[in-house]
């Protein structure tokens, strides 16, 4: 039961830090389409 809590906290933990590096990514993304939009 324990290892299970483990494991998902691992889990969030890693899918935390991933939305963290994605966001900039999702920023730039955003910022382009809005470039080209007249």
């Amino acid at each position: 039961m324990w290892d299970d809590l483990e494991r998902l906290e691992k889990i969030d933990r890693s899918k935390m830090w991933k939305l963290l590096f994605d966001f900039p990514l999702q920023c730039q993304q955003a910022i382009r389409l809005a470039d080209t939009l007249p």
